[in-house]
């Protein structure tokens, strides 16, 4: 073939433009020695008879005229191929995420209603498996884009290692994947699978000088005969994710209709919620917190109470689904002006307690929004004592410090909650100014029984210690409890012996009661029956 030798198409059109001229001014002239029989030499005709001159160049001219039109026919052929390939990498763009290459939504939507057109059954009912990275966005947000795109790259490139081709593999977007396992699989095998996957997952990432371990946790359902489109697929497995994540560290759950009937509550919960904020639906209530030394009242923390009709909603009823839906940035702003507001009515020698959940941190604006309380309430900042948990420093830590240290400057006072049951660290208290330890009741409530446990309150106390930190025990119910807790070296005590949370109204005659008992010399309840564990001597104080 001559497209085989030249693979040129103007040079082609050229040849072939040539060699056609050729044949026919060869004809021309073999006619014309035949039967005309010109008695002059060939290369004299040429030069004094123009017609011969005309032919000898009709060659040349008939190549150059086929190569024009080769060149056309080039440029033709080069916009169809250019344009073939945009199709081809506009259909693969379609259905292809831009950074991993993997599969994208709308590939996982025609592949679900695939699937759903060849109809759910034994045989094809395939499992879909929602999975989420944790922290993420965290560090995204301290290490860069660049860093968190790597991570996505080396997870896709370990699915793709540990699944093969013939399940789909997709990436929804963000930190999002979903694995489309086809067939029919059991829940023994998805089970199995999930196990492996979570480990794989868990394992750290190797990022050039940097090793980073994410975890991820994983919501997962089966295509159901009712479901029309992805989304109603998609929908059960967040809502599995959703309960996968409430499980500290990596962790998978399979769907079932309980699941449903929760997030259909939440979301009732969260709308109620919304309208109840705007309609100012809460109130306060205070619980003392008593200086065992001199066994006055030294403040009050205040607690959020929702009157929801007739009942009232315990805070661990709606306070998580505030702080997932965002709605706990303006439900504490409400808690600290209001309780800001009370406690400028009370002596200057009693503060007040707020807590501060790590939604209201994120705030750029939260410090602003604390001066700005202090000053329109005109309550002395000592006064004030923000208490936060150890799930705050799960936030971005640059911003953490940051915030703290400014409420610090202003005179606010800080205090670490349940301190003990998150991810305590030596570090925290290094690294972050802080007044107060508060131990959590769960220690409260069991170091009399547990050896163990009356060993970590008086390490605890230890830390406060050699921190200059002071420390408040939550959750004291009985006498021995706090026969126990001043022997360990406590500072401050915080519970139901002295009080329970009591409305505003009362909060003087609380102040006014302890005070009275001071002058009597019976400030602190005394101890009743010894302890049932001793604290080790090396912590006593």
């Amino acid at each position: 073939m001559l497209s085989d030798v030249i693979t040129s198409i103007r040079a082609r059109y050229a040849f072939a433009g040539t060699a056609f001229g050729s044949i026919f001014t060869s004809a021309a002239f073999a006619y014309d020695a035949t039967f005309v029989q010109s008695s002059e030499p060939f290369t004299s005709l040429i030069q004094t008879n123009p017609v011969y001159t005309a032919m000898a160049l009709f060659p040349a001219m008939m190549g150059y005229t086929f190569f024009k039109v080769g060149e056309s026919r080039a440029r033709l052929v080069n916009e169809l191929e250019r344009r073939i390939e945009a199709e081809h990498t506009l259909e693969h763009n379609a259905f292809h995420d831009s950074l991993t290459s993997l599969k994208n939504r709308h590939a996982l939507e025609c592949d679900v209603l695939d699937r759903i057109a060849q109809g759910i059954g034994p045989n094809n009912r395939p499992a879909l498996m929602l999975l989420d990275l944790d922290k993420f966005k965290f560090i995204n947000d301290t290490m860069g884009h660049n860093v968190g795109d790597a991570i996505l790259l080396a997870l896709s490139d370990r699915l793709r290692a540990a699944i093969g081709s013939e399940q789909g593999i997709y990436r929804l977007g963000g930190d999002e994947f979903v694995i489309l396992w086809n067939g029919g699989p059991s829940a023994k095998i998805i089970n199995a699978f999930c196990d492996a996957l979570v480990s794989l997952i868990s394992f750290p990432f190797e990022l050039g000088d940097l090793r980073l371990a994410t975890g991820g946790s994983i919501g997962v359902t089966w295509l159901s005969p009712d479901d029309r489109t992805m989304s109603d697929a998609l929908r059960r497995a967040d809502l599995a994710l959703y309960r996968a994540k409430e499980v500290p560290g990596s962790h998978f759950v399979l769907y079932d209709s309980a699941l449903a009937y929760e997030a259909e509550q939440r979301m009732m919960m969260e709308k109620d919620l919304r309208l109840a904020i705007e309609e100012k639906q809460f109130f306060l209530e205070y619980q003392p917190i008593v200086h065992l030394e001199t066994g006055l009242v030294k403040g009050f923390e205040a607690l959020v109470r929702w009157q929801r009709g007739d009942l009232v909603v315990r805070p661990d009823m709606f306070i998580p689904v505030a702080e997932k839906s965002g709605l706990i940035v303006p439900l504490g702003k409400w808690v600290l002006v209001e309780a800001c507001r009370h406690a400028s009515l009370w002596p200057a020698d009693v503060g007040v307690s707020v807590n501060v959940a790590g939604e209201q941190f994120k705030d750029a604006g939260f410090v602003a929004m604390v001066e700005r309380t202090l000053s329109e309430t005109s309550l002395d900042a000592r006064r004030l004592t923000i208490e936060f948990t150890e799930s705050l420093f799960s936030v971005d830590v640059d911003v953490v410090r940051g915030s703290l240290a400014r409420l610090r400057s202003l005179g606010v006072r800080l205090a670490l909650d349940d301190f003990g049951t998150g991810f305590s660290s030596i570090s925290h208290l290094r690294s972050f100014p802080l007044d107060t330890l508060k131990i959590d009741r769960s220690f409260t409530e069991s170091m009399l029984t547990d050896e163990r446990e009356a060993e970590l309150v008086g390490v605890i106390m230890k830390l406060s210690q050699a921190f200059d930190i002071s420390t408040t025990v939550e959750g004291v119910e009985t006498e021995s409890q706090l026969e126990f807790i001043r022997k360990a070296g406590a500072g401050d005590v915080q519970g139901f012996l002295f009080s329970r949370p009591v409305p505003v109204d009362q909060v003087p005659s609380i102040i006014a009661e302890t005070r009275h008992r001071l002058r009597k010399s019976d400030a602190v309840p005394a101890a009743g029956s010894a302890a049932v564990v001793q604290l080790p001597k090396r912590y006593q104080v």
